[in-house]
């Protein structure tokens, strides 16, 4: 599994690597080497065993992570984006695809919740989104098209706290 998320994540990495000053300001996201997650699973959730549900591959300014969640029959691509909250009290499904990650990436929001979160639009991120258009994603959206795509997510998804806290009594 690792391989094959190295291989979806190796563009976002080239980026990365290809714009050093981006990251993790300009986006509140920095990117990992996939693989390295599963000592952050289990310290995060106090827990271990959870990486083979949960791969992790990005975290914020404030040390909440990004992973896949694993708990659908589906290609990784389109596997939900998990947001492990860095105080394990909020967490939630935040895209139903890897390509609504990067939609939500180049919104541009610090807090995809909050209109106001807005990132000023440095040339890091200006450049952010010419390369997610460039992968895939329709448009980058408003703040009503991130609140779509993170409700869809939400609603459309296994609960996410559910699952936590079965897996973690």
């Amino acid at each position: 599994m690792i391989g094959g998320i190295k291989e979806l994540l190796k563009p976002l990495a080239a980026w990365f690597e290809t714009n050093p000053s981006g990251h993790p300001d300009a986006l509140n996201f920095q990117i990992f080497e996939p693989g390295r997650g599963a000592s952050l699973v289990d310290y995060w959730s106090g827990k271990p065993g959870l990486d083979a549900f949960l791969a992790p591959f990005g975290w914020t300014r404030n040390g909440s992570l990004y992973a896949f969640w694993f708990v659908e029959e589906a290609p990784l691509a389109q596997q939900p984006i998990v947001l492990l909250d860095s105080d394990a009290d909020y967490s939630v499904v935040v895209a139903k695809s890897y390509l609504e990650f990067l939609a939500l990436l180049s919104a541009g929001l610090e807090d995809f919740d909050d209109p106001e979160s807005a990132l000023p639009d440095s040339p890091e991120l200006l450049a952010f989104r010419d390369w997610a258009l460039t992968q895939g994603i329709a448009n980058i959206p408003d703040f009503v098209g991130v609140n779509a795509i993170t409700r869809e997510a939400f609603e459309e998804s296994p609960d996410l706290l559910e699952w936590l806290e079965e897996k973690l009594a």
